[in-house]
């Protein structure tokens, strides 16, 4: 789908309320260790329908820094804009659909942070990262995709001028 148009992450939403999911949510999962997100820092704070997902984990004392889940009915007008705006560069956003609330898709995406790889450890997995989304999901099995993206109805994010879907239904296949 191309994606010059800001209305494309829009679209998205109204369909997924026309297939069946009438409490659907857009939100904007972004990553403020990015240099392209720095500007959005100052418009985020903790609030209706902005979570930092490292707030309740071990990494809490940088959670300012790190990946923010950002509801954009709750937003401002200006967060908004520069939502939409970044989501159209590769380093920009991950876009999320879901019926959860904020702090349940919060705590969801909280439980996916952290991956025990054989013979090292625990390692955080930077899924929020929308230039190593699709790697890391490469890399699962069929089912474990479907399972990884299973909190939200749809997962997109901008790939050379088209907004890319990575839906569970899609990743399936």
């Amino acid at each position: 789908m191309k994606s010059d148009d800001t209305g494309a992450v829009e679209a998205c939403l109204v369909d997924a309320r026309r297939a069946g999911w009438p409490s659907a949510r857009l939100y904007a999962l972004l990553d403020l260790l990015l240099p392209a997100h720095e500007g959005l820092a100052p418009m985020l704070e903790r609030g209706a329908g902005r979570v930092a997902l490292f707030d309740q984990t071990v990494d809490a004392e940088v959670a300012d820094g790190g990946p923010w889940l950002v509801e954009l009915d709750a937003a401002n007008a200006e967060l908004v804009s520069g939502l939409l705006a970044l989501g159209r560069d590769p380093q920009g956003v991950v876009w999320l659909i879901s019926e959860r609330d904020p702090p349940g898709l919060a705590q969801a995406l909280r439980e996916r942070l952290n991956v025990r790889l054989r013979g090292i450890g625990v390692a955080l997995l930077r899924f929020y990262d929308p230039t190593l989304l699709q790697g890391i999901l490469a890399l699962l099995s069929p089912s474990q995709r479907a399972s990884f993206v299973a909190p939200a109805v749809q997962w997109l994010i901008e790939r050379d001028g088209q907004l890319v879907q990575l839906s569970p239904e899609k990743l399936r296949a």
